[in-house]
């Protein structure tokens, strides 16, 4: 690894460290709900921000041992007899590859399904997913009822499972809940975990009878990095199901204005996807693949108006289309020769989705840059043909497709038969019964059976890379700003924040500042507040960010708070003026009037000890 990679690391590990030791001080506190505050914080923290491991059986045991207290683990019972299903999600989203494998895994799986959502609701579900559930007989629940604890919903989730046969963790890699229920009662059903983020850390591995991965490179790193026995893994194709699209594409392609025998690639992928985590992005790939194939057309699905896209759109106008969000992926399907798999990270379900269409596949994978995690390897897509090494391939396999129709639509179908033979019918039911068999059958899992595994430093630099270049937010933002919906006391943001920043930032006198948007001149109490606390901490630093139209009035203001709470500019502390427009730093915590963070700031006060007179949360 780097210079810059070996800090970086050193760094989040110290901050996850830390974390870890402050739910250490909450157990021996008593304090279980703190205990599953900390560890939601340090998962989140752990998979945003990479710190060496995949799983933590220490970080598994405190929750474990917070929520049982001395009571002995549950056993497991394999045979229940209910004949039902909980499936257990954080959040749903109408998009996203995982919310459509709970769905469609409950439509065809046949046995009665219900579902748990262990997060509050931030918008409507997806309908597909309760219209999938109560065809199957189930319920949907949400056990995030407005003032519960943590450990209310871990209890009222436990209740469900004691319900079901067997439970199937959609979760998120943060999610506490999920694994503090799997804790609670004398007796729980086994539990099969959905590896959808295999590459990253994830909490539940302890209570994991089964881990599910959908390609092989998911059960190695779970043998390699998480000490998975290789009993407990099972391959589970995605459930794939091609998009909805009209059979004759002559009306599409009219109204994109593209010619009946243009050809042209799609691609699907994210911004963090296409971006240029190891050196090179998709849009540099794309810019020698138009120069050198003229007569292609390549059509872009997620990224919006921010660069490149819209110079790389000019440089070859309309043979560059960046689409932005578009929600039926089969119209687009449809209208296309090629699919264009995103690089330098694989879209995953897209990519399957447009194979299971009839496109042919075409997949840059640059594994002598970087490891085979991030390429495509489901069932179905094993063919090299659908693989190249370089740019210079892909330019020549284009090349062979666009000249080459007949033989172009031969390989779509091929490649649409071996993924639907591996991804639905029987073939797929058989590979679900041996899922639910494995977890009958097999030892329960324990966190006592899990040992320390470290990640090898190239695939750790790696993850390094993804995590800077797919998270637009600032590092304290995303890691510290808790994910679970529950409000901290101060006491305990306080230390989180206090063990956070000493690891990251022991030797400097500001450990963290406070960026205020600039609405923060149009509340003058919130300001008062702020620069209150900041003359009161040492710590503390305040950015009250501003527009170049409102600088005037903007310092006004400031100076009248100031007066106000009593101090002047040598007394006010670390308070700045800056532009709207300056990167956010990575002790940076960004502040609106309307945000719950001013709480967060003001247990931060208490940082070494300065003094601080309480302030009323905004």
């Amino acid at each position: 690894m780097s210079g810059h990679t070996d800090r970086a690391l050193a760094a989040n590990r110290r901050a996850y460290d830390a974390l870890v030791g402050v739910a250490e001080e909450r157990l021996a506190a008593g304090d279980a709900e703190g205990v599953l505050h900390v560890a939601t914080t340090a998962a989140h923290l752990a998979w945003m921000m990479p710190v060496g491991r995949l799983a933590d059986p220490r970080l598994e045991g405190l929750v474990a041992r917070a929520v049982r207290g001395d009571a002995p683990a549950p056993e497991v019972g394999g045979e229940r007899g209910t004949g039902r299903v909980l499936h257990v999600l954080t959040e749903a989203y109408h998009l996203g590859g995982h919310s459509r494998l709970a769905w469609r895994w409950i439509e065809r799986d046949g046995r009665p399904a219900d579902v748990a959502i262990t997060a509050p609701l931030r918008a409507e579900l997806p309908p597909a997913l309760p219209a999938a559930v109560a065809a199957s007989g189930g319920t949907v629940h949400v056990v995030a009822r407005p003032g519960d604890t943590l450990l209310d919903r871990a209890r009222a989730l436990a209740g469900l499972m004691a319900r079901a046969d067997t439970v199937v963790l959609h979760t998120h890699p943060y999610d506490v809940v999920a694994l503090a229920a799997a804790q609670l009662g004398p007796v729980r059903p086994p539990i099969v975990t959905q590896n959808h983020v295999d590459h990253a850390y994830w909490l539940g591995l302890s209570v994991s009878d089964v881990v599910v991965n959908h390609r092989a490179t998911g059960a190695r790193l779970c043998v390699e990095s998480r000490g998975v026995p290789q009993d407990r893994l099972r391959l589970l194709p995605l459930p794939v199901e091609p998009p909805a699209g009209p059979n004759d594409r002559g009306p599409v392609r009219t109204a994109m204005r593209l010619g009946p025998d243009t050809p042209v690639a799609v691609c699907v992928g994210t911004t963090a996807k296409l971006s240029p985590m190891f050196g090179v992005s998709f849009a540099e790939v794309l810019d020698k693949v138009l120069a050198a194939v003229p007569e292609l057309v390549v059509l872009v699905v997620g990224p919006g108006d921010a660069e490149p896209w819209p110079a790389l759109a000019a440089r070859y106008p309309g043979r560059l289309v960046p689409l932005g969000r578009v929600d039926e992926l089969g119209r687009l399907f449809a209208a296309a020769d090629v699919y264009l798999d995103s690089y330098p990270v694989s879209g995953g379900t897209a990519v399957l989705e447009a194979a299971a269409s009839g496109l042919p596949v075409l997949c840059l994978q640059e594994t002598a840059r970087y490891s085979e995690v991030w390429a495509s390897q489901s069932p179905g897509l094993e063919d090299p043909a659908h693989r190249v090494p370089d740019v210079a391939a892909l330019v020549e396999e284009l090349r062979s497709m666009v000249h080459r129709p007949k033989e172009r639509r031969r390989r779509g179908i091929r490649t649409r038969n071996a993924v639907l033979r591996a991804h639905r019918g029987d073939g797929w039911l058989a590979a679900l019964g041996e899922v639910y068999e494995a977890a009958r059958s097999v030892a329960p899992a324990s966190v006592d059976e899990l040992g320390e595994t470290l990640l090898d430093p190239a695939y750790v630099a790696e993850l390094l890379e993804f995590t800077q270049g797919a998270v637009a937010e600032p590092p304290l933002s995303r890691a510290l700003v808790a994910p679970h919906g529950v409000m901290a006391p101060p006491e305990l943001q306080a230390a989180v924040l206090r063990a956070w920043l000493v690891a990251v930032a022991p030797d400097e006198a500001v450990r963290l500042r406070l960026r205020a948007h600039p609405e923060w001149a149009e509340d003058r109490e919130w300001t008062r507040r702020m620069v209150e606390l900041t003359a009161a901490s040492s710590a503390v630093g305040l950015s009250l960010t501003v527009r170049p139209e409102d600088a005037e009035d903007a310092l006004a203001v400031l100076l009248a708070c100031m007066a106000e709470v009593g101090v002047g500019p040598e007394t006010c502390g670390h308070v700045s003026l800056d532009s709207v427009d300056d990167p956010v730093g990575p002790r940076e915590l960004v502040l609106h009037p309307d945000g719950w963070t001013v709480d967060l700031a003001t247990a931060f006060a208490q940082l070494a000890g300065d003094p601080v007179r309480p302030l009323a949360e905004v």
